[in-house]
């Protein structure tokens, strides 16, 4: 295993993520069982490129081999969302993280919320601070400048 993900470490830093799906692929072939570590590796390549759509199919690979998503996981997953245009994907991602017991951090609602900031959502990104606030997380400034950044400019 530890072979196999030095690989796709390689592959995911120079943004191959088809090679290192491609290797995900030959794992299974050589009955090496992928941990979450290999998993983690090929979200990672999947985020730097915004692929999304992968993303959720990686998800789902995992989720049939038994290999819990965590919050690394997870956060990268809202991350490649981001990158690939679908903020109201990386919502969800948030509210998903929570049906698995991986309650939300402040650094996750960060990343929510410039998401919304990215993209203009700014009803969002102000329901993920008052989510936050009724969760007892502490905003950080990161937390306030992207819901600003994402309100509206009045002229």
């Amino acid at each position: 295993t530890i072979s196999c993900n030095t690989a796709m470490s390689a592959c995911a830093s120079t943004g191959e993520w088809e090679t290192v799906f491609a290797l995900l692929d030959t794992m299974a072939g050589l009955v090496v069982k992928p941990s979450s570590v290999t998993y983690g590796i090929a979200l990672d390549a999947l985020s730097m490129e915004g692929q999304w759509e992968k993303t959720l199919e990686m998800l789902c690979i995992m989720r049939r081999g038994l290999v819990e998503a965590d919050r690394v996981s997870l956060q990268t997953a809202v991350s490649s969302c981001t990158k690939g245009g679908d903020w109201a994907r990386a919502l969800d991602f948030l509210d998903f993280m929570a049906t698995e017991s991986v309650m939300p951090r402040t650094i996750e609602f960060n990343a929510g919320i410039s998401s919304c900031q990215r993209y203009g959502a700014w009803p969002q990104a102000v329901n993920l601070l008052r989510t936050m606030a009724r969760s007892s997380l502490e905003a950080s400034i990161v937390s306030f400048n992207a819901t600003i950044g994402a309100c509206p400019v009045a002229h």
